[in-house]
């Protein structure tokens, strides 16, 4: 069909040609002729000579989180002279993002207490309105003196769902912002110490 189609003009295009021969009983041979082509020359692959890899002495600091690249890295400058300092940045990274989620356990449980205190009062002063009206239903009485002892127990609850909103909630700001500081300190240490390592070396030569 078409693929045969296809095969013929690839073969013509070559300057060969297909030949099928089909017999019954014995199915179908195609034969591909395709013109003989000398064997090329083997590539010659030759070292360029004119620019040599340049040399130094200097410190060079290597940042790469391939473990793999950043070792090549370190072979090829040292064998070239350089005084290389290996380090790792995702390995600073993850120091710090392990202090970091240390130091930011609790917190959730502040947030969490802070945003649903308030609620938890509003549902006890519902439920406590809720039980003022039933009495009026049974006292059969009416005026605000039916309803004012159980409309004062049902804003207790309220009052101490704030109580204890108001604090979690400044606390929670406090730590967070304690936290983040911590993190810009960090950052600076390790940025610093990198530092340290680089004129240390320097000052032994």
């Amino acid at each position: 069909g078409l693929g045969l189609a296809t095969s013929y003009g690839i073969a013509r295009q070559s300057g060969g040609h297909i030949c099928v021969q089909s017999e019954l009983g014995k199915g179908t041979t195609v034969k591909i002729f395709l013109p003989k082509v000398p064997t090329p020359p083997p590539p010659s692959y030759k070292r360029p000579g004119g620019n040599k890899i340049p040399r130094g002495v200097e410190s060079i600091l290597v940042l790469e989180d391939d473990i793999s690249v950043r070792h090549i890295s370190v072979r090829v400058l040292r064998g070239l002279g350089y005084d290389v300092i290996e380090a790792a940045k995702r390995g600073l990274e993850r120091s710090i993002a392990i202090v970091h989620a240390e130091m930011k356990r609790g917190l959730s449980a502040l947030a969490t207490i802070g945003s649903t205190a308030p609620f938890v009062g509003l549902f006890g002063t519902v439920v406590g309105i809720l039980n003022a009206f039933k009495g009026i239903e049974t006292s059969k009485a009416t005026g605000l003196s039916a309803v004012a002892g159980g409309i004062a127990e049902a804003l207790v609850t309220t009052a101490f769902g704030l109580l204890v909103a108001v604090p979690a909630v400044w606390a929670y700001n406090y730590f967070t912002n304690k936290v983040e500081a911590f993190d810009v300190e960090m950052d600076n240490s390790s940025m610093e110490l990198i530092n340290y390592f680089i004129l240390r070396r320097g000052a032994r030569k």
